[in-house]
């Protein structure tokens, strides 16, 4: 998992948004939140009739596919006609003692214009260390077959982490994502090796294709993809990597406008 030293992900200027916490049912359903009484439905976003681009473009309003994003407290499933386009990418990881943190990602929407903002959601801290892992799987595959299981991964960032931290915070799973994100020398969303790109992921259903003519041998595991289990239930999902090409000026020191302001 060594090799050429990356570069780190560029720092955004503008704070991240923070939005008021709730629970809804789809975050219940996955097994993702606190089951205590029935949460209420998610409100609709209304959509307004637009006419026809006389070019044939589908044309969306920003706000509304940030309003999606923001209606349950936990990161959003996005393989939906309104956040089919939206990928994230985690940017920082608050403190916490259980099995859920805080983490602010960097969202964008890919487009003939990409669309970009900082925002922060809820998240199973497995769920974000499956993130990270299956990061460095994709840029290892690039350089050769990934022969690191998650387990060891897992056992040499942790190691990393407490030599530089202490042994004190060593079982707090939250911190050690923000280590390797933040400080972890030999990680980055951002690979020297390929000018340009960045790795950006999102989280989907599992789709499942049956074909009874295909033999067991045909079958082959898709290495941009990992499997996640919820917290509770037996609810499963995806969650997928993606290496994007970034125009030039992505890398400018810009200052990102409030997420209420997208541009």
């Amino acid at each position: 998992m060594s090799g050429s030293k990356p570069t780190k992900q560029p720092r955004l200027s503008q704070p991240s948004v923070t939005r008021t916490e709730s629970v809804d049912l789809a975050a219940t359903l996955e097994g993702n939140g606190p089951l205590t009484t029935m949460p209420p439905l998610t409100t609709p976003v209304r959509k307004t009739a637009t006419p026809a681009h006389p070019k044939g473009h589908k044309v969306h309003e920003l706000k509304e596919v940030w309003d999606i994003m923001d209606s349950q407290a936990f990161l959003h499933l996005t393989d939906t006609v309104a956040l089919s386009d939206v990928w994230v990418q985690p940017k920082a990881v608050e403190a916490a003692p259980g099995m859920y943190t805080t983490v602010t990602f960097l969202q964008i929407v890919i487009a003939p214009h990409i669309k970009r903002r900082e925002a922060t959601c809820k998240m199973a801290v497995d769920d974000l260390l499956q993130m990270l892992y299956l990061n460095d799987c994709v840029l290892q595959s690039l350089k050769g077959p990934a022969m690191f299981s998650f387990d060891e991964w897992l056992a040499e960032k942790t190691a990393a982490f407490v030599k530089k931290c202490g042994v004190s915070d060593s079982t707090n799973r939250s911190k050690l994502c923000n280590f390797i994100i933040v400080d972890d020398k030999e990680f980055t969303f951002y690979p020297a090796f390929i000018k340009n790109v960045g790795v950006f992921f999102r989280k989907i259903c599992y789709h499942s294709y049956k074909d009874p003519s295909l033999s067991p041998e045909m079958k082959m595991s898709n290495p941009s993809m990992i499997r996640c289990k919820a917290s509770r239930g037996k609810f499963e999902f995806m969650v997928e990597a993606r290496i994007l090409p970034l125009p030039t000026n992505w890398w400018d020191d810009v200052e990102i406008v409030p997420a209420t302001q997208p541009y």
